[in-house]
């Protein structure tokens, strides 16, 4: 079970402190700005590939965001995986987009 509204404010406050605007955001993870903010708005639960994405981009331990789910160590695990191989990928984006980097 998630709690997707504290899990969607929680990934707002996270993309506010880093001063990141949704369009940069969806641009970074390639998907529309719907989908982010539908997702801090706890309309939508986040696919694991998205939310281990979010937390590449926004800097977030895995161990971080397991606190949201009630999940078995097996997921857990696959999480830490997941945000490993994908930190350089997305770390890369995040690189490649500070030219276009926009205050909020």
């Amino acid at each position: 079970m998630i709690d997707k509204k504290e899990l969607g404010s929680f990934l707002h406050y996270m993309r506010k402190e880093l001063r990141m605007t949704l369009k940069l955001v969806a641009n970074v993870m390639d998907c529309d700005e719907k989908t982010i903010r539908n997702i801090e708005h706890g309309k939508s639960t986040p696919e694991l590939d998205t939310l281990c994405n979010l937390c590449a981009v926004y800097g977030i331990p895995p161990e971080r965001i397991a606190e949201f789910f009630e999940i078995d160590d097996e997921l857990h695990h696959a999480l830490e995986i997941y945000h490993i191989k994908d930190y350089w990928k997305s770390a890369e984006k995040r690189a490649a987009s500070e030219t276009e980097y926009e205050r909020v």
